[in-house]
């Protein structure tokens, strides 16, 4: 079963850092990327875990969850957990009044690696998280994500999933990106984020980021999290009324949760 401390909980969602403005021309991607000239997009750090990456915003853009806080405590390796879920998929979800399977979506599990495993180690040795058992063809253990070593396999499940794990410091990552077809637009944006993967400095902000700049449709969008509305078309008239600058409380509220003091829209 994929991510059993994380299946449960995929519908309670948290905050994450976001850096608004950066465009494609802002971070080197690698040879899987996919340039969408009329895309835009943003990035996405840790500078708890030290990485970055890019996300597409739009069109038809990507949110990015931070599930951390709902880490088993069994499951002490696990630092940090992250899923990047479509935004207009995530809003049909979220106000869906009956149950279904999510969408597919990418994810990013953030390991402690104190017995510095490579990740060839890590995948066979960490068959629960890694999913090395369902196994869809070759291992590529000689792969290259972010200037490190990095292996890279395909498993099987409720949808198709491309996984790439990388270890780099005092930490592994697993990035695990599902998608229905082989060309659908998931599967190209996550081989696009792979693509834009760059490890930092623990506890710095990347070089280039605007981090004194918040996306208000990222912080209001975020509030809906904590709040309940009759329909999908209520939910997306408050999100626009708080983007226009109606909900003042609601950036704020945001700026302290993600502890962003000074930050300004």
């Amino acid at each position: 079963m994929k991510y059993t401390l994380i299946i449960a909980l995929v519908l309670i969602v948290g905050g994450g850092l976001y850096w608004y403005g950066t465009t494609t021309q802002e971070a080197g991607l690698g040879e899987d990327s996919q340039i969408n000239d009329q895309a835009s997009y943003d990035v996405f750090s840790s500078a708890y875990a030290g990485f970055m990456f890019e996300y597409k915003v739009s069109p038809d853009g990507y949110v990015v969850e931070d599930l951390s806080p709902f880490i088993s405590a069994d499951d002490a390796d696990v630092l940090q957990v992250f899923r990047v879920i479509n935004e207009r998929e995530k809003i049909e979800l979220d106000n869906s009044e009956v149950g279904r399977e999510g969408p597919p979506t990418i994810s990013l599990m953030v390991f402690e690696n104190n017995k510095r495993l490579t990740a060839s180690q890590w995948v066979d040795t960490n068959s629960r998280f890694s999913n090395i058992n369902f196994l869809m063809g070759q291992v590529d253990r000689d792969a290259v994500v972010g200037g490190t070593n990095a292996v890279r396999y395909r498993t099987d499940g409720l949808y198709l999933n491309d996984n790439v794990v990388v270890a780099h410091g005092d930490y592994m990552y697993h990035f695990s990106g599902s998608f229905l077809e082989e060309n659908s637009m998931i599967h190209l944006d996550f081989k696009r984020l792979i693509g834009s993967v760059a490890f930092i400095p623990v506890g710095s902000v990347p070089t280039g980021v605007p981090s004194s700049k918040i996306n208000p449709q990222v912080a209001c969008e975020r509030a809906l999290i904590y709040m309940t509305f009759e329909s999908g078309a209520a939910a997306d008239a408050f999100v626009k009324a708080c983007v226009n600058g109606e909900h003042p409380e609601v950036i704020e509220q945001y700026i302290n949760d993600m502890g962003l003091d000074g930050a300004t829209i």
